[in-house]
C-alpha cells in the first residue's frame, strides 16, 4: 500500500509473470523500488538462479536474465557445488509434474520446500550437466524462433484478410 515502494527499478517477479512452457524472463509486470525491497522481507535474487512456484502453478521454473526480487509465492533455488544453475533448472522443469502431484491446499495448491528436496534425481558430472542445459537452451531457442514466425505469419494473415475482405 506504500506508494513509495511500488514503481522502481527492480522487477517484482510474481505467479503472473511466469507462463508455461516459459524457460526465461525478462522482467515483470510490476516492479519495486530499493525502499520497498529494503522494507520487506525479500531479497534480491541474481540473474541465472532457478525461481520455482511454489503456489498456485505449482512447478513452473524459469530463470531471469537479471536480477529481481520474487514474492512469496516463489522460491529462488541456489545449487550447491555438485549442480549448476541451469541444470538444475531443467530438473526442476522435468520434474513439475512430481511437484504437482503432491501439491496441497484447500483453496490454493502449494508445495513446501521440503518436497523439491525430497525430489529424486540423478545427478551427471558437472561437465555433462553444462552439455544437457545447452542442447536444451538450443531447442527452447529454436522454438522461440518458430513461435515468433508463426506469430507473425498471424497477423499478416489477419491483415491479409481485413484488406480482402472489407
Amino acid at each position: 500500500k506504500e506508494p513509495a515502494y511500488w514503481e522502481g527499478e527492480i522487477p517484482w517477479v510474481t505467479v503472473k509473470d511466469l507462463r508455461d512452457e516459459q524457460s526465461i524472463i525478462d522482467g515483470a509486470e510490476e516492479s519495486i523500488t530499493q525502499t520497498g525491497l529494503d522494507s520487506s522481507s525479500a531479497s534480491l535474487i541474481p540473474e541465472g538462479i532457478p525461481i520455482l512456484c511454489t503456489r498456485m502453478a505449482v512447478g513452473r521454473a524459469v530463470v531471469s536474465t537479471r536480477p529481481v526480487a520474487i514474492n512469496q509465492d516463489l522460491k529462488a533455488l541456489f545449487p550447491g557445488e555438485e549442480l549448476t544453475p541451469s541444470f538444475l533448472h531443467r530438473l526442476l522443469q522435468w520434474h513439475r509434474s512430481d511437484l504437482q502431484a503432491v501439491a496441497v491446499g484447500s483453496t490454493v495448491d502449494g508445495v513446501k520446500l521440503g518436497d523439491v528436496r525430497s525430489l529424486e534425481v540423478g545427478i551427471p558430472p558437472i561437465p555433462e550437466q553444462h552439455r544437457i542445459a545447452d542442447v536444451l537452451d538450443t531447442v527452447d531457442a529454436a522454438i522461440q524462433e518458430a513461435d515468433a514466425v508463426v506469430e507473425k505469419q498471424e497477423q499478416v494473415k489477419t491483415g491479409l484478410l481485413q484488406d480482402l475482405l472489407t
